[in-house]
């Protein structure tokens, strides 16, 4: 379906936007193309009447707009501007000149399988993020999937949830989601989490791939029935990391599909990873890619339509939504994002009563919330947004280092206890005597989920079942627990620094695979395919194989580093002196340094800015170059950063804040 003129009963203005064309209908509303004051475009989604007059669905639809918005990164449509109190509700979202991937693969066949593992590696981030900030897809389908030079874009994530639960809707039996897509756990009217959206990617790779679903191509019926009880059809695809990925994602169970970390790991990709269209798009698809960076105008916008199919891929560019399917759930936005605050804008502060941390740990984030230990003994569950505390849960006891997340549990330890909450209510899973200090919680994929804790009487280490609390095994007897710096968890491995030793061990049976010695080692982290150990001043940093503990590199410039990060193809390194350190990853070789104030806190990153708390402040630095670009004072800094999205979060002042990125 074209663009096309607005109809004699369309409005002519949406809020502040003035409003040049029809896009399409859909389930969930009209869709208009509109223009900002400023001359930005947009896609504005304005609800059906009959919807806007469910109160439920409006509350839910609020909900959904508040946590987009808080999604950011490169690879997602953002959602710019939003009235869900409007008589008739609406958002706008980002403009994106590119067409669908259903497009792509309808017009030029499937893609090759390079092109594939790159397109992978985008969907995977923008999941990241879309996750991160307590949003869930829902409806991940080639259709909202863009296919840009520069990478994949993902559209219209956690609206669909909210029209899910609109009464009029499910009251009809009306199925929310596209089969062949939709997960097993979806299908079965289950509650659908992140694992649901891994699922669908999973089904969009093969689409790419072969040019048709992983369950055939079928009625709605039979659609379900495959996908819930037979094997996806992979014969076009080789075997390859590719084909790895395909498989994880669509598991049956839900706790058998990979993390977006993993699938990023076994695609060879990093986070942040740049790329071009020539690196990964075929050449016939990219010619006429000048084209898309034409504006467009209305009147073009109105002409061009899905008869343009001997035009390459990126020629479509500009004028792609007047070519694509009515439905709401395909539709982009502007171009340029309507700004938000500035970067270092304080926009809300938590009185929780925040513990101090002798690791600096900034608060843990899952599923749109905030977790702090309190010197009240309880773990508070802050609103991510909003800064709203959701609910408090008394953990029985003097709370000993910060909660750790992972997956649906939030875990807090005491001198006494060990315990297990449900991350959206707080309610309490599971209790166990208490071992000592809370050290790490993870588990990916097939691995077992697991919360590994110090071992009685300072001895060793101990490893929990997530789920249950059941003991599963017990490792390094002999290590004095009081000298264990750190703890990480990551394909299967577990990482312990302990002073002078460092360990990997298997996260299922606690089997020792390596040990190096590496004198006065303050802390390791893994780091990608390393595990970082940050040594004593004389010592330096050094680098080792996560899977066979080989050395890669050394970095011996003399530094007090504590914390770690990696984005990208660098490192960055922070701790108790007055520098920050920019290396390349794979090499230790330094990029830049700078000179700031005290600290010691964990670092954080956001596509091309660096942020550090030093002298009881938030900074933003250049990730480039380590520039300086602005401070905000927040008082009594307790914990380095957080950043999902567009915000920034950390502990001061015994508060919880949200800082604008």
């Amino acid at each position: 379906m074209t663009g096309t003129p607005l109809d004699p009963g369309d409005p002519r203005e949406i809020g502040p936007y003035r409003l040049l064309a029809r896009l399409g209908s859909g389930g969930m509303g009209d869709v208009f193309l509109g223009r900002s004051p400023g001359g930005r475009r947009v896609a504005i989604k304005a609800v059906h009447p009959h919807l806007a007059a469910d109160a439920e669905f409006v509350e839910r639809f609020e909900r959904e707009v508040a946590a987009a918005r808080a999604v950011g990164g490169f690879c997602t449509a953002a959602v710019v501007d939003a009235d869900p109190g409007a008589e008739r509700p609406w958002l706008a979202t980002e403009y994106i000149p590119a067409p669908s991937l259903k497009q792509v693969v309808t017009q030029h066949g499937p893609l090759p399988t390079a092109a594939v593992e790159v397109l992978a590696a985008g969907i995977a981030e923008a999941l990241a993020a879309i996750h991160a900030a307590g949003v869930v897809h829902r409806d991940l389908t080639p259709a909202n999937v863009l296919v840009s030079e520069n990478g994949a874009r993902v559209i219209d994530f956690g609206i669909a949830r909210a029209l899910a639960h609109a009464r009029s809707l499910t009251a009809t039996g009306a199925v929310i989601g596209s089969p062949g897509y939709m997960s097993p756990e979806h299908i079965a009217d289950e509650e659908v989490g992140p694992p649901g959206d891994l699922f669908s990617l999973g089904a969009v790779l093969v689409f790419a791939a072969t040019g048709e679903g992983p369950f055939g191509t079928a009625n709605m019926a039979v659609s379900m029935y495959r996908s819930l009880h037979e094997a996806p059809r992979l014969s076009g695809i080789p075997e390859g990391a590719l084909r790895q990925v395909i498989i994880a994602c669509l598991a049956k169970e839900p706790a058998q599909r990979p993390s977006t970390e993993r699938i990023l790991t076994t695609l060879g990709r990093v986070p942040g990873q740049p790329v071009a269209a020539a690196e990964w798009l075929p050449p016939e698809l990219t010619r006429d890619e000048v084209r898309v960076r034409t504006p467009l105008s209305r009147r073009a916008v109105l002409r061009v339509g899905a008869g343009s199919a001997g035009v390459g891929l990126l020629a479509l560019g500009a004028g792609w939504v007047a070519a694509r399917s009515a439905t709401l759930g395909s539709t982009p936005g502007s171009a340029v994002p309507t700004p938000g605050p500035p970067g270092g804008t304080l926009l809300w502060k938590a009185d929780v009563g925040v513990i101090d941390d002798d690791e600096l740990s900034p608060p843990a984030l899952a599923g749109g919330r905030l977790f702090a230990g309190s010197i009240d003994g309880s773990v508070y569950a802050v609103d991510a947004v909003t800064g709203k505390v959701l609910w408090k849960a008394p953990v029985g006891g003097e709370i000993r280092n910060s909660p750790v997340v992972h997956r649906e549990f939030v875990f807090a330890c005491t001198y006494r206890v060990l315990a297990a909450f449900d991350t959206s209510m707080g309610e309490r899973r599971w209790t166990a005597d208490a071992y000592g200090h809370l050290l790490g919680a993870g588990g990916e994929g097939g691995d077992p989920p697991i919360v590994v804790v110090a071992g009685r009487s300072e001895r060793g280490i101990v490893a929990l079942d997530a789920s249950s609390g059941r003991r599963l095994w017990s490792a390094l007897d002999g290590v004095d627990t009081l000298l264990v710096r750190s703890v990480g968890i990551r394909s299967g491995i577990v990482t312990v620094a302990a002073r002078s030793t460092l360990y990997a061990l298997s996260a299922v049976t606690g089997y020792q695979l390596w040990r190096t010695e590496i004198d006065s080692m303050k802390r390791a982290e893994i780091a990608g395919a390393a595990v970082v150990a940050l040594g004593s001043y004389r010592r330096g940093v050094v680098a080792f194989s996560l899977d066979t503990g080989r050395q890669l590199w050394s970095f011996d410039h003399h530094t007090d580093s504590t914390h770690v990060v990696v984005a990208g193809e660098t490192l960055y390194l922070s701790g108790e002196s007055d520098r920050l350190y920019a290396l390349a990853a794979d090499t230790g070789e330094i990029r830049w340094m700078t000179r700031t104030g005290s600290g010691g806190a964990p670092v954080a990153v956001r596509q091309d800015t660096l942020y550090a708390v030093w002298d009881n402040a938030v900074h933003a630095h250049s990730a480039a170059n380590g520039e300086r670009l602005w401070g905000t004072a927040v008082g009594r800094a307790q914990s380095g950063i957080r950043v999902s999205g567009n915000l920034l979060y950390g502990c001061a002042d015994r508060y919880v804040y949200a800082i604008s990125a």
